[in-house]
Parts: C-alpha cells; structure tokens; sequence
C-alpha cells in the first residue's frame, strides 16, 4: 500500500512555498497518497489582488488559489477555515515572533488530531515555523503533541528559512529541486495574490543554498523511511 503523507499548512501558500520540489517528487515516484491541511483559510491578505483587506474576499481568492492548486499538485486537501494573524489584530512586524494565543493553539491541536483520525498518515511534514511567524507557531505546537502511529518530519517554511534556520537537531534530508524546480515555481504562480514574482527569486536562492528543500526528521532511522518513500 503507498504511505500516506499529511503535509501541514499554516495558510494556502506554504506547501507550494516550502515543498513544491518534496510534492512533485514524491508524485513521481509514485510512492505516496499526499494530503494537505490548512489551518487559518481565513485572512484579509492579499496583496497582490484588490480583494487586499476585505476578510470575506480576500479568503474567497486564496481559497479558489489554493483549491488550483491542489489540481495542479495532484493532492487532496483539507481546509479549516481559523482567523489568520491578520484577522486577529496582528500586522507584519507583530505577527513574527510572537507566542500563540492559547486558544489558537487548542482549535489547531483539534483540528490536526481530527485530520489524522482521519487520514491516518504515516508521515506529518510540518513546519519549523522558521522566523516566528505566529500562525506557523501554533501549528508547530501542535505539531509536536504526541501524534501515534505517524512519524513527524520537520520543514523549513520558506520565504522565512531564507534567512536562516537554527539546526533544530535530527537528521537532515535534502530533496534536491533539479527536475522538479519547475514544477514548484508553475505551483507558486498559483497564487497570483501573493505576488510570486517577488518571492520566487527568494525561493530560488534558498534553493541554491541548501542544494533542494531540506528536511529534519527527528532520527536517521526516520530519515532513511522517508528516503526510501522518496526514491522508490
């Protein structure tokens, strides 16, 4: 039977972001049932779309974005729909590195514990929260309660890895982008509203620095199931 992988997403964006290259490379080697997860699917950012700042069309866009996506990427996808950080009174410089409210972080431990019940992976990529941004924090939180039968594996969620990630110990595992870069940059391009002109060039450099996507798993024994998933 293929493995199921459960790919978490703090919004829309971030799996094309982070693990475009991962995705497309696990579909071709036809080694994985992949489903994505996304958490806050509410929000009033869209920067590059006049629906920027109106909660009720800005989420319709990055909705019908990230449901394209989906097509593209060939997975199967579960939308919450949790106030993002920009509905909850937070703008760009207080929404990085702050902690996560308490009940923000009880709704994502339900919301991932249901998904689980129901996917039943054997894999979680999740993010580092790379950067602090609020929202990933909290799904890394819930990340990290103890989650049976599924081995987590830990991403650098990009464009915020770009700048630098602490090792956060565990084995890590690069998925190389060549062959697959430009399957990740057609999945960036589906979200006009988050301007991919300006973050692909980002992208691409952290590409180029750590030779791929790169992954922690929390051991080598995890990293080599994961290795096998990806090369079969």
């Amino acid at each position: 039977m293929p493995a199921r992988v459960l790919l978490l997403s703090p919004h829309p964006d971030d799996i094309a972001w982070s693990l475009g290259c991962t995705v497309s490379r696990m579909r071709a080697a036809g080694a994985a049932s992949l489903c994505v997860v996304t958490f806050f699917g509410r929000t009033r950012y869209a920067p590059g779309h006049s629906a920027h700042g109106s909660a009720e069309d800005a989420s319709r866009v990055r909705t019908r974005e990230e449901a394209d996506w989906a097509v593209h990427a060939e997975v199967s996808l579960h939308r919450a729909q949790l106030p993002d950080s920009s509905l909850r009174g937070y703008d760009d410089d207080t929404e990085m590195g702050a902690p996560p409210e308490p009940e923000v972080v009880r709704e994502t431990v339900r919301i991932l514990r249901d998904t689980v019940r129901r996917v039943r992976p054997s894999f979680v990529l999740a993010p580092l929260a790379a950067g602090g941004h609020v929202d990933h924090a909290a799904v890394r939180q819930a990340a990290r309660e103890p989650l049976p039968g599924t081995d987590v594996v830990w991403y650098e969620d990009l464009p915020y890895a770009a700048e630098g990630v602490p090792a956060p110990g565990g084995c890590p595992l690069v998925v190389p982008a060549d062959g697959y870069w430009a399957a990740k940059e057609a999945g960036v391009r589906h979200f006009p509203s988050q301007q991919p002109d300006e973050v692909l060039p980002v992208l691409r450099r952290h590409a180029e620095a750590v030779s791929g996507e790169r992954l922690w798993a929390p051991d080598a024994c995890t990293a080599d199931r994961l290795r096998a998933l990806l090369l079969c």
